[in-house]
């Protein structure tokens, strides 16, 4: 089950990284035709997803961390609202975590792979005369 999800959320991130790069195809001409070589445009568009990708990791494994701590805290007392004995210990699985954010990480790689090769394609010339 844990499987599949990661499954759907590495393909939703490269996904969305190919659609936001065709959504700006227009900007990407334009950038393209003024001079910005390839390679700084896959830098551009890898470091805005990154920063994306990183801050929204961060604060979600922050955020799980503080919730969990909060929400299970009722957890450690009976029906009756003693404490238990031996107290209730949060453990989470880092190993798993860390497997969840190296599969989003190969992902967010093969979206900016799928970006590229739409750059490539990209018929700058076309795209600028079509344009308003």
């Amino acid at each position: 089950m844990l499987g599949a999800a990661l499954i759907l959320v590495g393909l939703g991130c490269a996904i969305a990284l190919y659609v936001g790069a065709q959504a700006r195809t227009v900007g990407i001409a334009v950038s393209r035709g003024l001079g910005v070589a390839l390679v700084q445009m896959l830098a551009m568009t890898a470091l805005e997803y990154a920063v994306v990708a990183g801050l929204g990791l961060g604060v979600g494994a922050l955020a799980g961390l503080r919730i969990s701590q909060i929400m299970l805290a009722f957890l450690d007392v009976t029906q009756e609202g003693v404490k238990l004995v031996p107290p209730f210990v949060l453990n989470t699985g880092w190993g798993k975590v860390g497997i969840a954010f190296g599969l989003i990480a190969v992902a967010f790689v093969a979206g900016i792979v799928a970006a590229a090769f739409y750059f490539l394609r990209l018929q700058v010339s076309r795209i600028l005369r079509l344009t308003r």
